[in-house]
This record gives C-alpha cells, structure tokens and sequence, in this order.
C-alpha cells in the first residue's frame, strides 16, 4: 500500500516541485524536531527517506501557519525559499507520522516512521482482494512476516496455532507427518481440512517456505467462502506470496538454527517399583486362587516362588533390581535433535514490472535416532506491463522434500516394550544383538506373545525413505482495455510425485515374524497432477457520489489426476543393496505388485457483486454452479447462493467526530455452501481386474455403490461487529455463526451377507453454533516504547440433529469413538460409567449386579448399572448402560500474545490454549492397568490394599484363574481432560542501529533468540494433550537467528 502512496507521490513531484505552493497533509500525530546545524538563511533544504532508508517522493513540505510549501522530487530531496530561523518545518506524506521540525538554517535530513491508522489494510478474498473496511463477512488475516518474527518454523501451520480466531491445528508431531486443522469446529464427518489456495490455486500448505509468504488469509462464513461452492464448506485458506515492490531492489537472508530436545514425559515406576508391584500382583493372585491358604504357604509362595524361582522374574530382571539400576531404553533412542533453515530472497519492482526469485533450503537431525530430513525451496514470482493495457505474470515454485524415517518401532517399542529391569547393553551391542534371545523384548518370561516386541536397536536397521516433489506454476493474462474493466485468465499446474522405499533386512525379528526371516523390499511411486483454469471478467465503477460498484462473472474448470504403482519382494542375496534390486528376489511366488489410476473434474461457474453506497451501506451477492463427477447424472450438479449485508455507523453523518469510538460496524450474512470430499465413484460399484491361480478375472472391491449420493449442503448464518476505539489502538471483532448441514456423507460398513464389505451414504443432518472474539490493543506507545496485545476466542458446538432411515444411532462397535447419536456431537466419547473402586462403603453399587462374566470385589474397578432395555437399571451390565461421557472438542480454544519493543529491542511471547476438552490416553491407560509386567505410572503407588482402600486405582492381581476385571480402556474413569495452557513461543530480538550497518551496505539486521514450547500447564497425564502420546515424542526447543536486508 505505501509503494501504491509512492506512485502516486511521483506524479505529484512531476507536476508540483516547481509550483512552490501546495496543501499540506496533517496526520493526527505530530513530532517535533530541532535542527542545529549551519545552513544559509532564508532557503531551507532538505531530504525525507522513509524507516527503510528509501527516498519518500511527494512528500509534503511547509512552513507551518503559510502556504510557504513544496513537495520531495525524485531523490527525496526538497528546497524552500523564505524561510526564517526558529520557523517550524511540517513533513507529511499519506501512510506516514507527521513530522514537524524547528529551522536552524541547517540541511534537514527527515525519516517518517510508518503510521499504521492511516493505511487501509487490504484483504485477499475469493478471486480477488478488498479493502478490510469494505469486507461484509467473516475474514482474517495475518501477516507471514509478523507470525514469523515470532515463531522460526519450517512447517506453516505450525505458526499458524492460535494466531486467529476458529482455526485450530491439531497432531502431526513427527516431522514428516502432516499437522491436520479446521475451522470453526467439526461441520462433517468427511473432509475436516479447509481449502488451500495459494495465490488463487489450489495447493499443500506444507510444501511451501513458510519465509515466502506475504500473508495467510481465512475465511470463515458462506458469504466469504461460497464463491469456491462445493469446495468451501470447511473454510478457505488463501496464501498470498510475496511479490517484487517497488523501489530499490531488495535482497533478504532469514537463517536460524534450533536445538531440540524432549518435552514432557509422563512419570513411571522405576525399576525397583516395578518389581516390587509385579510381585505384590502375584501374591496377591495366589491369594485368589489360594481363598484358604494359611499365612505360611503364602509366606512359602513368596520365599520359593516368587523370589526363589524364575516363574515370576527372569534372572536378567533379578540382576536389574539388585543393581538398583533402572534402564531408560528410550533415552538410548533419542538425542538433542538439530534442525536449521535458510533462506535468500532477490526482489525488484517498477512502474511496469515486479520480480520476487527466493531459494530456501531446511534440514533436520530429529530427536528420534535417524530421523532426518532435507528440505529445497525455489521460487519465481514475476509480473509485467506488456502494454499499458496487457499484464502478464506467473507464480512458479518448485519443493523437493527427502525423508529418511526410522521404524516406528524404534520409538514406540523402547517406550512402552521395553523392561525397565533388563538392562539393554546386550541388546545394543553389534556383537550380541543378532542372537536370538536378543531379538524381542521380553517381561518375565520369553515366550511367542513377544514375538512382535521388537528389540528397537535392531528396528534401527529397518531402513525407510521418502521423496517428495512439488511443482506448480500458475501462469496468467490481464487485459484492461477501459477503465475499471479486467478481462483476466489464468491457467495453472500442480505437480506431486512421491516415492516410498522400505528394506526389512534379515536377521532381525521383523523378518522373522512377517517374511519367514527373509530380507523384504518395497518401493512405492505415487504421482498427481491437478491443472485449473480461471476465467474472470470484472468491472469496478462508481456511479455518481456514492454509489460504489464492483462485480465479476468468471468460469472454473479444473481436473484432478492419481497414479500410484507399488512393488515388493523378498528373500535376496545379501542386505547391501536395499530396495534398489526388487527383480532378483528370489521368491518369485510371492512378489508383490500393485497399481491404480483415478481421476475427477469439477466445472463451476461464478459471480460475485459488491456495492456500497458512500462506503455506509454494503450489500454482497454471490452465486456459484458447481458439477463434481463425483456424483451420477442428475445429482452433479449444485447452485451455493450467498449475500451479506454491513452497515458502517461511523461513516454516517450523524455520528460524531471524536477519538474514543473510531469504528462500529454491524455484517450480517447467509449462504449455502457444498461438500464432495469423498472417494471417486462411490455413486457405482466397482468391478477391479483381479487374478487368482493364475487367472485373471473382475471381481468387487468390497463397496456397494449408491446411485443417489448427492452434496453435503450447508446452510450458514454469520452475525459480526467490529469494534475500534482510542483511534484504532484498542480493536474488537465478535462474530456467530449457525451451520446447518444436510445429507452428511459417511462410510460404514455392511453386514458380510449382503456380499459387499461398505458403502458411502448420506445418512443425516448436524448443526454447528458458535462464537468468536479478538480483541488487539496498543496500551503504550511512546516516541521509543511499544506495547501490543493480541488475543482471541473461539467457543463452538456440533450436534446430530437427524439420522435417515429412522434410527437414532449408529454404533461403531464397543469403540469409544466414532458413535453417532441424535442430540450428541460428533465428537462423542460413549463408554461404561466408573462406579470407582469396589469396597465396603459402596457395597451397594456392586454387589448382587450381574456384572457379565467380570470380576468385581473388594479393590476391583466396577461399572455402574444406570440402564435397561427399558430405560431403568435392571441389575446387568450390558450395552445400555454405556453413556456419552462428554467429547474430545475443547469448549473455547484460542491464542494470545503481547510484544514489548523499546528503541530497537523486542521481547514477544506468544500462548496457546484449550479449555474443556477430552482425550482419552491409551498409553496413560496402559500404564495405570500394568501389574508390573509392562511399564507402570508413577501414581499407582496409590493402589487399592487392604491398608489403602480409599486408593484411587484398583488392585493388582496377576497369574489368576477365572479372574476378569475391567480394564481401564473401558470406563470412563481414565478419560483425561485436553485442557491445557502453552507458552507456544518466547523471543528476544534486537534490530541493529542503521549507523551500525553502513560498513556492511545493509539496510537492517535483525538476531534473535527464541524458546518454543517452554511450559505447557495441563491435568493430561499422556505425554501431550495436542499431539497424543505415540510415533514421535514432544519436543521443546532453542533458536538462534538472523534477519538482514540489502
């Protein structure tokens, strides 16, 4: 926006140097400056550059209380006659601090700092841009570069948590996993994930250099998102990447370097708790089994059994416990991880042209032993005037990812199958890891339960590579042959081609246990290519004073194609060459080969008009007819109309002049929206080419297809003010929102007698409400202090309002998860009722209940009997006692940050948080439900004992016959809240004095120290209430960076 302000400050200097008059522009804020070095009198002299060191053209330059003015030329500079000692000098150029300077007869030199209320921020919107005053839906924005500042990252989603209200990122703790989000909460049980346009294309957001982004924008609500029809109803994601500006050609280096480590782990027994649990669970057991045994054969069972035999303890598990060691084998797994990012950046603009040309380059050392990645990033952004009438232009990238991924058994295995009371030295060593005893971990006894209990330094050998590349090139033509009038076309390609390797060497028990002890090779190529091409025309007038018109019709066409071959065998001739000789496996019966070849089209049409009139009134009317060949003839095609309406109060006459309210706005919208994010062809069954005994012939896939799948359809309200106050330094925008979508599309399973194993449906109706809320505010600011603050809310809730076929469930089996039920979210969590742990003082929940073939007395968890066939207890435990417990949605999630900048050091810190969520922990409730024969958390020292019945956690029983108890997997007393409050990133910086780079010809550099993941406050008892417990572990780490411009 300023260099659009400079343009037109050059025409400004062509037309009005000479003149020696000009109107002078008065920001609101004012500074005065005294100038006290020797010029001659009567003519003043001078040059106004900008922060950046950039020449400020059309500046305005008066004496204060005259006429007496002149604007900057070419080089910034200006002169003015008549001009008298002690007069006041006022500089000011539009987007910039008036300044006003005391004349000493001395050569001005002038920097105008940017002045951020007088620029209006402009917007990225669906096929084009607005200015954020104008907008009538729900839209926000960030600026990469802020973000940034705040968080080095290589993946943007990571930045992303928490910088705006309604979007939420969640998993992807691993670096080669992908981080998943959402906006505004679940709105379908199919495709969670918003659309990503990047620069108006369709693309994957963790392909891109987060350091090539100018700006990330979303939207929210229908009449923001209905222009993209059946692809909008998760929300849209536009990326604009940065462009060449005008003036100086810029050159950009942004480098940092991170150290890694391990972040929150949850707390286990050592060694000797271990030992002494697992044998207090074995007494106890032969007490079961033993109701008369004396108090010396117990005291027998103990001395000869117990401790005398290795029935219950295997010598290695003798000598762990009495060394009083206890082994951590996953610390033998991980290390401090490494991991830094470079990134040179040239860019250029003019009058008729613009070049951006960026090169990037990331690699990782990950915490996890012989995870490693390597990143390259290449980019070309590149516009020109052909004619004064004809753009052209191309936004070009390529990406190219190489992962070398260790087995997931290495992490996994020494987290939750490895013997804290084994020592691992024999396992670990080259010599001795290859002997059979060696290759499964084992508790007790070795026996065939642990043959998939891999050694983990053996699963190291277990090699896995990935490669990734990604090109795209959006290409296009504008042609403006009257004023207001864009005729624009743009084609574009995208790209992607993965390949998958993966060599199971012999000799190690993976071999064993899935190859018959052969080495295993398998490689994978998966290729897509997407091209889209967009046709707009658009006109923008304005019709006498105030009516203010914009409207575009346009055309979309774009198709999507899949490949993907896959190969294996086994049994070669040595380890040495890996993947790279599949033709000589050796097991010519069991060779693996596999391919598929998918492809979809979507044809839309569009148009959008925006008018307001004296930018009081705003009206917004959008239409899109979308045709998906997802769907069968007669249900392809859907029509997602939206209009938004807003009223600006303070552009009316009758609101008043004054500084403490500066903006009321009032956005009220609706529209309907589409989803099709579902598997090609499911509208027909499928008969594949198949073989079998050497014959070829066409069977099903197992689906049954349904001729009448038609659109998800959402109807969506929005309701939204904004808020400014004290001149823009205080900012609060509330939206609601209320989703209605019907015909929800969903994949379930079939009964095996119908000859078909599942089929896609449309099987209801859901609701989905909720508020937003961000507030920023500048508190301080002075001529050398600043302090902001950031925050915002988001609070929403799903509900199945209608399930087809007249049913009012539909189970998944005994999973907690995944249970659909009228008036319950999504999100659900359905389990038993804990009645806690069974004792006397309860003996009326328990006893004398039909508990289904469980085991339940003193010191045994039990359930409660809260239902029947008839909706009253009946004394049996069954499905009808099981309940939903609450959901796994958090029931306000948000960020907030503050950023205190004196002269030229910052300190930033940013926060995540969630409130009222749940997550059941599998490897928490793994660890309370051991007996000492696998891991055990720390609080079960507080068990159920004769001497501790008012213990939280039950009993521990083990080697029992006909004993069956509840486990904790299936109550809900286990279920941990995901509430939780993160100070996501902290950051110290210093941008150097200009006097101090001039050595170095750079016009700014800026270092920094960053912490990220620093705390996180939580009752979670896994290892992370974000990102789960399993695959890769949290981390928490340290950078270190550097900024500098040419």
């Amino acid at each position: 926006m300023l260099d659009q302000f400079k343009t037109v400050g050059m025409l400004f200097a062509f037309l009005g140097a000479s003149t020696g008059t000009v109107s002078a522009f008065t920001p609101p804020y004012n500074t005065l400056i005294h100038s006290d070095i020797t010029q001659q009198d009567g003519v003043c002299k001078g040059v106004v550059k900008d922060n950046q060191g950039e020449t400020v053209i059309g500046a305005s330059v008066v004496v204060k209380g005259s006429t007496n003015g002149t604007i900057t030329g070419l080089d910034g500079d200006f002169t003015l006659d008549n001009v008298k000692r002690g007069d006041v000098i006022q500089i000011s150029y539009i987007g910039y601090v008036s300044q006003e300077v005391v004349w000493q007869g001395t050569p001005l030199n002038i920097t105008l700092k940017e002045d951020s209320q007088t620029l209006e921020e402009v917007v990225v919107v669906g096929f084009g841009s607005q200015k954020k005053a104008n907008l009538t839906g729900s839209v926000s924005q960030v600026k990469m570069d802020d973000v940034l500042g705040e968080r080095p990252v290589t993946n943007v989603k990571n930045a992303l948590q928490g910088s705006m209200p309604g979007l939420m990122v969640s998993g992807g703790a691993s670096p080669g996993e992908a981080k998943s989000f959402n906006i505004r909460g679940t709105v379908s049980i199919n495709g969670m994930n918003p659309l990503v346009l990047i620069d108006n294309v369709e693309g994957d957001i963790d392909l891109l250099n987060p350091e090539d982004i100018e700006s990330v924008t979303v939207l929210k609500d229908a009449a923001s998102t209905s222009i993209y029809g059946s692809r909008g109803s998760n929300g849209i994601v536009i990326i604009t990447t940065k462009k060449g500006r005008k003036g100086e050609g810029q050159v950009n280096y942004d480098g940092w370097v991170s150290f890694s480590k391990m972040g929150h782990r949850p707390k286990t027994m050592d060694a000797q708790q271990t030992f002494d649990l697992r044998a207090e669970a074995f007494a106890n057991g032969f007490a079961y089994n033993n109701p008369k045994a004396t108090e010396a054969e117990r005291q027998a069972y103990w001395n000869d059994v117990i401790m005398g035999s290795n029935t219950v303890f295997s010598d290695e598990e003798f000598a762990g416990y009495r060394s009083g060691n206890t082994y951590d084998w996953l610390k033998q797994v991980t290390k401090t991880g490494v991991e830094h990012s470079h990134s040179v950046s040239f860019s250029k603009g003019g009058d008729n042209s613009s070049l951006y040309l960026s090169l990037g380059y990331s690699g990782l050392d990950g915490i996890v032993k012989g995870t490693e990645q390597d990143k390259y990033y290449g980019r070309v952004n590149a516009e020109a005037d052909i004619k004064p009438w004809l753009k052209v232009g191309t936004n070009t990238a390529y990406t190219y990812i190489h992962d070398a991924m260790p087995s997931g058994d290495v992490y996994n295995k020494a987290l939750d199958r490895s013997n804290p009371l084994v020592d691992y030295a024999p396992y670990r060593d080259d010599a001795t890891r290859h002997e059979e005893r060696y290759l499964t971990l084992y508790w007790r006894v070795r026996s065939e339960e642990n043959n998939n209990y891999f050694n983990p330094f053996n699963s190291m050998e277990v090699k896995t590579e990935r490669a990734r590349y990604h090109f795209t090139s959006a290409n296009y033509v504008n042609i403006n042959p009257i004023k207001g009038l864009n005729i624009r076309s743009t084609f574009a390609v995208d790209r992607s081609e993965q390949s998958w390797n993966q060599f199971v060497p012999s000799g190690i028990q993976e071999a064993i246990r899935h190859k018959s002890g052969d080495a295993y090779a398998t490689q994978q190529r998966f290729g897509s290519t997407q091209w889209q091409w967009d046709n707009t025309v658009n006109y923008d007038t304005k019709v006498g004073d105030a009516h203010n018109i914009n409207a575009f019709v346009g055309t979309s066409a774009s198709r999507y194609v899949y490949n993907v071959v896959k190969a294996g065998g086994k049994r070669f001739a040595s380890n040495d060459l890996g993947w790279n000789v599949l033709g000589s496996a050796a097991d010519l019966e069991n060779r693996e080969i596999w391919s598929d070849l998918q492809n979809s089209s979507l044809l839309s049409y569009v148009g959008r008009v925006n008018y307001n009139w004296n930018y009081r009134y705003y009206l917004t009317l959008t239409g899109r007819y979308d045709g998906s060949s997802k769907f069968a003839e007669g249900k392809r095609w859907g029509f997602m109309p939206s209009f938004s309406l807003a009223w600006d109060v303070t552009n009316e006459s009758f609101f008043p002049e004054q500084k403490y309210v500066t903006k009321l706005k009032l956005r009220g919208g609706y529209g309907v929206v589409g989803n099709q994010d579902i598997s090609n062809y499911m509208y027909v069954t499928l008969y594949t080419p198949q073989a079998s005994n050497g014959k070829a012939f066409y069977g099903t896939d197992g689906r049954r297809g349904t001729p009448g799948l038609t659109w998800e359809k959402q109807k969506q309200t929005n309701i939204g003010l904004d808020l400014g106050f004290f001149d823009g330094r205080l900012n609060v925008t509330l939206d609601a929102f209320f989703i209605r979508n019907s015909n929800l599309l969903m994949s379930h399973s079939l009964s095996k007698t119908s000859g078909y194993t599942y089929t896609v449906e449309n099987i209801g109706e859901l609701e989905n409400n909720g508020v937003e809320l961000t507030v920023s505010a500048t508190p301080v600011r002075t001529k050398d202090f600043e302090w902001n603050v950031n925050a915002n809310l988001s609070h929403d809730r799903n509900k199945v309002t209608r399930l087809y076929g007249g049913v009012s469930e539909i189970l998944n089996g005994t999973d907690r998860l995944g249970n659909i039920f009228i008036g319950e979210s999504l999100s659900n969590i359905y389990t038993y009722k804990s009645g806690g742990i069974a004792n006397e003082s309860n003996r009326e929940l328990w006893e004398n209940i039909d508990f289904n073939g469980r085991t339940v007395g003193p010191g045994d968890l039990f359930v409660l009997d809260i239902s029947g066939p008839d909706g009253t207890p009946d004394g049996v435990i069954d499905s009808h006692d099981r309940y939903v417990y609450g959901n796994t949605d958090p029931k306000v999630y948000g960020g907030f940050s503050t950023d205190l900048t004196w002269k030229g050091l910052t300190f930033n810190a940013v926060f995540n948080y969630s409130l009222g969520g749940h997550r059941i922990s599998n490897y928490y409730e793994s660890l309370v439900s051991s007996v000492g024969l696998s891991y055990a958390s720390a609080d079960l020292t507080d068990h159920w004992t004769e001497k501790n019945t008012g213990a939280y956690f039950p009993r521990v029983m083990a080697n029992t016959e006909g004993y069956n108890r509840f486990g904790a997997w299936e109550t809900d007393r286990y279920i941990q809240s995901s509430s939780y409050l993160r100070l996501a990133t902290m950051t110290l910086a210093y941008n150097l004095p200009q006097e101090w780079l001039s050595s170095l010809h750079a016009k700014s550099m800026r270092v920094y120290l960053t912490a990220s993941n620093l705390f996180t406050i939580t009752g979670y008892k896994g290892f992370d209430p974000e990102l789960g417990d399993y695959n890769y572990p949290p981390s928490r780490s340290y950078t270190l960076g550097l900024n500098i411009g040419f």
